[in-house]
């Protein structure tokens, strides 16, 4: 994994600093599963969001446990769940803004967030968590740019050798090009794991992320 961006280093210890962390999901009627990991993302310990293996850190340093964590929970738009996989809903967008608002966990909403690529820099994020049951994509829901993206990424980490690219499930297969590896399925967050920027948290038991 990547080391975390550099910037972010050098705060470990500072009690002001303000790191923005993304989650995302469809947040229809809001739930224990939801408040839960909202919760996990707002409570994450320092150490192990600026660590190069945040899953085998542990601290006691009680100074960088509680970092001032600033969470965006970005909102699929009903329309984008729709196309990808569909189904009914119980709130609309603007009733799911307004729930998240009321949660003491939330500091930020951010509507359309598109079915695609997860990428926290993109909404002026730090790091972007989700918990452990891991969101694939099928290529046929990608937009074109993710898609071309993707493969391109890839094609490089092909050539470079990199054997361990497809253990770490980051793609499906590397053997076959774009056009005949649609049954791939594409991890919504490989872009944010490869350049350190994503941190799992514990999915509530039996109730997805969100």
């Amino acid at each position: 994994m990547a080391t975390p961006p550099d910037n972010l280093v050098g705060q470990a210890h500072e009690e002001a600093a303000t790191i923005r962390c993304f989650i995302n999901g469809c947040f229809d009627l809001l739930h224990i599963g939801h408040l839960n990991a909202l919760r996990q993302v707002k409570h994450f310990s320092l150490a192990r969001l600026l660590s190069d293996s945040p899953d085998k850190c542990e601290s006691s340093d009680d100074s960088i446990r509680k970092p001032a964590i600033h969470v965006v929970a970005g909102i699929h738009a009903n329309e984008e769940i729709r196309r990808v996989k569909g189904g009914a809903f119980m709130n609309s967008e603007q009733e799911k803004e307004r729930l998240l608002k009321a949660c003491r966990f939330v500091d930020e909403v951010i509507h359309d967030i598109p079915y695609g690529v997860i990428k926290p820099e993109v909404y002026g994020c730090d790091f972007v968590m989700h918990g452990d049951d891991e969101i694939m994509l099928d290529w046929s829901v990608l937009r074109d740019a993710d898609a071309e993206e993707y493969f391109r990424f890839c094609e490089k980490e092909k050539s470079a050798g990199d054997v361990n690219l497809h253990q770490s499930n980051l793609v499906g297969s590397l053997d076959s090009p774009l056009e005949s590896n649609l049954e791939s399925k594409v991890d919504m967050y490989w872009h944010a794991k490869h350049h350190g920027k994503f941190r799992y948290i514990r999915r509530t038991e039996g109730i997805s992320t969100t």
